[in-house]
């Protein structure tokens, strides 16, 4: 798991940040779970299928060093997307890299969503 941390990050993250979340993991028993959406991710076409499109509105951050990054484009054909913001720097892990920069997204979607 550590290994991920610094594969899928575009900066050096402190020792103790992989730790803690190694440690949420393992305490929790949650390290499975947080596997389940990526298992046959290549082999199904969810994203034809009508019954997976998001009928609720939802936002989207770009971050360019994600494993693999998505465009906005096609993110907005998943569902009712209302908001996106592309970002310049970040990683699959973005709000353990970039907690004040995700964050903010979180709270200007929220922002837009109940406006």
């Amino acid at each position: 798991m550590g290994e991920k941390f610094q594969e899928w990050t575009d900066q050096e993250l402190p020792l103790s940040a992989i730790l803690d979340s190694a440690t949420l993991y393992w305490f929790t028993e949650t390290i499975s779970k947080s596997l389940y959406p990526y298992r046959n991710v290549l082999q199904s076409p969810y994203h034809d299928l009508p019954e997976f499109y998001i009928h609720k509105p939802f936002g989207f951050s770009f971050f360019p060093n994600e494993t693999t990054p998505t465009p906005i484009a096609w993110v907005a054909t998943t569902g009712d997307l209302m908001w996106s913001r592309t970002h310049e720097e970040g990683g699959h892990f973005a709000a353990l890299e970039r907690p004040e920069i995700f964050l903010r997204d979180v709270e200007d979607f929220v922002a837009t969503a109940w406006s």
